[in-house]
């Protein structure tokens, strides 16, 4: 059976493994509980995603400093799982899978995130400010489906788009305000299978976004953004509508007014480069 929490807080054991939480069910409940054992703000650790996990409802990283990581963002299956985790969504439509609040420093890495065509997540995942964020750093994952993905019952792996936004940065979900995410740091991730964008700025108020070496696939915009935001090294495939793209308004209806600064941003089979509606430069 799963393990009480409060043992390993209790402990300040500086890696968990969802594992050992799990009772068998290999769903949310595991990794949630997991993260929750990390205690207090200033904490800090590890959390280890062992499995694929089927999840059902959206797991919360919330005032922690840790690390989540799952040992590499392979392709996933079912039937036979691999050895590193992943977290496969079979929740309702139009929740983020992993929503970051409130976190002063948090690291996202090595980690799959597989969407749902009929029931899509609003993002694999949502940073949402209440008070403040920073320096939030995703790296080397992939998000969306993976050329390898197999046996997921209700999911098309052959390439639908399975998610919303891949990154949504202040988001207004669970009464998130328009505030600040100040730094955040997204690196050698594949975003695939997107209805909107891979990453989406959602206020006026992120402070500072740098995309490194990033990978869109089959997305509406590679970047939606309504602040400052530095890309390099970076490529996009078959958008549909635009690689950038600067709507006249943010999420909390504030006229867009960031800056773009884009150094060897490469792109092919994309309907434009650049959409702008908005007074981002």
């Amino acid at each position: 059976g799963s393990v009480n929490p409060g043992i390993f807080m209790l402990l300040n054991v500086p890696l968990v493994h969802t594992r050992w939480f799990d009772d068998g069910s290999r769903d949310e409940t595991c990794i949630q509980r997991a993260i929750d054992c990390r205690g207090e703000f200033w904490s800090g650790g590890v959390v280890f995603v062992d499995d694929v996990l089927n999840i059902r409802d959206t797991v919360l990283i919330g005032e922690k400093v840790l690390t989540i990581d799952a040992g590499g963002p392979v392709a996933l299956s079912f039937v036979n799982p691999p050895a590193q985790g992943g977290l496969v969504w079979n929740g309702d439509a139009d929740q983020p899978m992993m929503e970051v609040r409130n976190s002063g420093g948090t690291i996202i890495q090595n980690l799959h995130f597989y969407g749902k065509p009929t029931a899509r997540p609003r993002s694999a995942i949502s940073l949402v400010s209440q008070t403040a964020q920073s320096n939030i750093i995703i790296r080397n994952c992939h998000i969306g489906f993976q050329f390898g993905d197999n046996d997921f019952a209700g999911h098309d792996y052959t390439g639908q788009d399975s998610l919303v936004d891949g990154i949504r940065i202040g988001d207004t979900y669970d009464s998130g305000a328009n505030g600040t995410n100040d730094h955040m740091v997204i690196e050698n991730c594949q975003i695939w299978g997107c209805t909107n964008a891979a990453i989406r700025q959602g206020s006026v108020q992120n402070s500072m976004t740098r995309v490194e070496s990033v990978n869109s696939y089959q997305v509406k915009y590679m970047i939606q953004a309504t602040s400052s935001i530095s890309i390099h090294s970076s490529f996009a495939a078959y958008a549909t509508e635009s690689v950038l793209y600067t709507p006249l308004l943010d999420d909390f209806a504030q006229t867009s007014g960031g800056f773009i600064y884009a150094f060897d941003l490469q792109s092919e089979l994309c309907k434009r480069y650049l959409s702008m509606d908005g007074n981002t430069m």
